[in-house]
């Protein structure tokens, strides 16, 4: 489908740099807006569209567009949305901006560097985990602050957009409709199932006015922190939405990209922000993104080319991946500081069906969130007490039953140095029915301490000290399966699914 131009005039004017002040003009071009990047400045006009579920073809819904888009950005990027200005003609007839009889509304933003976008980070290697870490705290600090909207009925209205999104698959030429009736009535027998806790989530508040549009090209890298920006904001009904559903739209594309890892160390992040008792909701994302999988798979089959097609089919066989049945499992990695239990219960996530795979519950993530303390911060001694680290524990413990109950499946990282450690975690499997396996984690005393030494932006505290404390613990005897941690994280991770054994 092709997009109606601009006015040809209008147009004309904010491509000329005489505009600009003799500025250089780029243009941006998407379905719905057409933005004209000039010096420090970016314009964004919408298009006289109407594709139903938005309607910009008159001025007043373009104006109202634009002055929702610069209300609802506000909170989460307010040095990007500046004000809302105008298109005008003077009394010549001629168009100017700023200036004479109001013709067209234009917002006026910030230019930021398109090399920032995280999508153009994604395809060059430089989403990792700090990355992850530090977009997981925005994302959750968004969430906090968004406006409630408490109200009964979720799991009914998840279902109806479910349906809409199947049928407007299904009448698209070149759609698979025996794959798609498969996978909705996949995802909606999974709805019907989670009913209950959707429904107490909708009660409780957890529906909000979010961001609605949360993936990879609208967050961008400012002065080393991730931005959202470009916030759903022509219906408010699309917009308010379960906050892990918003985080899901993230989280596929993530897995989407191939970028499971760092979309294990996002929801580690996010999770340790969670009060234990809310873990049991994290169940819903792998249904949340595949609905998610879905929509995109719809927009590909609409817009109908070859490309879009087969990215198409890459989101279906995605969705498909997220509504598959699966059972619940523990992993308990342990192992003293500098064995590699963090990469390698991240890098293990994915493995754990379905979409977006096991939750991983770090300790150092978990032992800072409790405290309030940003994870990249370092934590004095006081809090590595005997005491305090059992606190840590117990945290992890309640959230791990929790998200077994809610349905994921979860890898808990952390040292278990003590042998009653080792069985309150197993006991937690135990209670759930969920299956256990422990990995412990050994290494050469110099490879630990090489590790430890060469961390950078990583939320443990361990240093050498800690090593060599840690070395003198009496662990007991260890009835989990034993890795040599000794060499790349690769290996490891192949020695750790082999001694997983099928998923």
């Amino acid at each position: 489908m092709t997009a109606p131009p601009l006015d040809p005039d209008i147009h004309r004017l904010m491509a000329d740099p005489a505009t600009h002040g003799g500025q250089p003009v780029q243009i941006i071009e998407t379905h719905a807006a057409c933005v004209f990047l000039a010096g420090d400045t970016a314009y964004k006009l919408k298009k006289p569209v109407d594709y139903g579920y938005l309607d910009f073809s008159d001025v007043e819904g373009r104006k109202a567009a634009l002055a929702a888009e610069l209300a609802v950005n506000a909170a989460n990027a307010p040095m990007l949305y500046r004000r809302l200005g105008w298109i005008g003609r003077d009394a010549a007839g001629r168009l100017q901006l700023d200036a004479g009889d109001k013709v067209e509304p234009v917002l006026e933003m910030a230019r930021f560097d398109q090399a920032a976008l995280l999508d153009q980070w994604a395809k060059t290697g430089r989403v990792d985990g700090p990355v992850a870490r530090d977009l997981a705290d925005a994302i959750f600090e968004s969430h906090a602050r968004a406006p409630q909207r408490p109200r009964s009925g979720e799991a009914a209205r998840m279902r109806q957009v479910l349906a809409r999104v199947g049928a407007a698959c299904r009448k698209e030429a070149g759609a698979p409709a025996a794959r798609l009736d498969a996978v909705e009535r996949a995802l909606d027998n999974v709805l019907a199932e989670k009913a209950q806790t959707l429904d107490a989530r909708g009660r409780a508040g957890w529906v909000r006015r979010c961001h609605g549009d949360l993936h990879l090209q609208n967050i961008v890298m400012l002065d080393g922190a991730p931005v959202l920006f470009d916030a759903l904001e022509f219906d408010e009904k699309l917009a308010e939405i379960d906050t892990l559903y918003d985080l899901a739209f993230l989280v596929m594309d993530l897995v989407h990209r191939g970028l499971q890892v760092e979309a294990a160390a996002l929801l580690s992040q996010y999770a340790a922000r969670l009060a234990p008792a809310e873990a049991d909701a994290i169940g819903l994302l792998p249904v949340f993104c595949g609905v998610r999988a879905l929509i995109k798979a719809m927009t590909g089959y609409e817009r109908g080319g070859e490309g879009d097609a087969d990215e198409a089919a890459r989101y279906l066989a995605l969705a498909e991946r997220c509504a598959a049945p699966h059972t619940p499992r523990l992993i308990g990695v342990g192992g003293l500081s500098g064995t590699g239990k963090s990469t390698l219960a991240e890098g293990l996530a994915s493995h754990l069906a379905p979409p977006p795979g096991a939750l991983v519950l770090r300790a150092d993530l978990e032992r800072k969130a409790m405290l309030e303390i940003p994870w990249r911060d370092r934590l004095p001694e006081a809090a590595y007490t005997r005491e305090a680290s059992a606190r840590v524990y117990e945290r992890q413990r309640i959230k791990s039953a929790a998200a077994l109950n809610g349905g994921a499946s979860v890898i808990v990282d952390a040292v278990h140095s003590r042998p009653d450690e080792r069985v309150a975690l197993e006991r937690v499997a135990r209670e759930a029915g969920a299956a256990f396996t422990g990995l412990w984690l050994d290494a050469d005393r110099t490879v630990i301490e090489a590790r430890v030494a060469a961390r950078t932006a990583d939320p443990s505290d361990a240093d050498r000290s800690v090593v060599a404390k840690q070395a003198r613990y009496d662990s007991g005897e260890i009835g989990w399966m034993k890795i040599d941690a000794s060499g790349g994280p690769g290996a490891n991770l192949t020695r750790a699914l082999n001694a997983l054994g099928p998923a």
